[in-house]
């Protein structure tokens, strides 16, 4: 496994963007600003959309957040004797990568990692489209078109975009929602942050039905001075290159690992 080369990160609103990161991750928002790497103990999450690590549960895996300068490790509170001997064995005055952590035998990678992406205003590439139209949980004929579309893919990636979510905008194609995209909205006195999610029919694809209403659910996000965020998991080539045609780009991936 190869880590991402990730670009010096720029964003008029960076400052927010690492405040909600050290929220999100349970550390201390110094610890983003330093070069080097910090080991911490998982926390329960504190926004209720907010995902939870699996470390927070299972004693033999951690979870490695990898930035431009710096690397947050989080373990379980009561982590297991490899895991301790492992994380003996760390520099943190370097940033930790996953390459580092794979290089030793009894660590392997756990699941997929996830690129966290979000959105400069200034490269905002508008994809305007006519059959784009905004969908609304309170109109019946919107909600079974989101239901028919949700046969079109599996179960466990129907939560990506659904009709009660804050803001949702659908594609119409042959006369049936063929695509929607939509906002997770995460607000708090410190953040501000939209973060979407896209489905597409399958007998659609390779149309930029999703660039279109991705397109749009931005707009809409951007419009009311939202940091916008886009997450994947690395082997979703689609969605990473959907992001960055709209000038998405890439801040934070995010690994999990199990150590045996």
């Amino acid at each position: 496994m190869t880590t991402q080369n990730l670009n010096l990160f720029e964003h008029p609103r960076f400052n927010e963007i690492q405040h909600y990161t050290a929220i999100r991750l349970g550390c201390d928002v110094d610890a983003l600003k330093n070069s080097g790497s910090v080991i911490l103990s998982a926390t329960p999450k504190t926004y209720k959309d907010f995902m939870e690590a699996t470390c927070l549960e299972e004693a033999d895996v951690i979870s490695l957040n990898q930035m431009d300068r710096c690397s947050i490790i989080r373990k379980n509170q009561n982590e297991t004797e490899a895991v301790k001997n492992l994380l003996q064995q760390l520099n943190c005055s370097q940033k930790i990568t996953s390459e580092d952590l794979l290089k030793f035998d009894n660590v392997e990678i756990k699941g997929y990692s996830e690129p966290y992406f979000y959105l400069n205003p200034k490269d905002f590439k508008i994809f305007p489209d006519s059959n784009v139209i905004k969908l609304s949980k309170d109109n019946p004929e919107h909600v079974a078109m989101v239901a028919s579309l949700h046969e079109t893919v599996e179960e466990k990636m129907r939560w990506f975009s659904e009709i009660d979510h804050p803001v949702v905008y659908g594609y119409i194609l042959d006369r049936k929602l063929v695509g929607i995209a939509s906002h997770f909205l995460f607000e708090s006195p410190d953040f501000k942050v939209a973060a979407g999610g896209v489905l597409v029919n399958p007998e659609y694809r390779r149309r930029n039905i999703g660039k279109a209403v991705v397109s749009a659910i931005c707009e809409w996000a951007l419009k009311r001075d939202y940091i916008i965020e886009w997450t994947s998991w690395d082997e979703n080539l689609a969605s990473i290159a959907l992001a960055k045609s709209l000038g998405f780009q890439q801040f934070l991936s995010e690994y999990e690992f199990l150590v045996s």
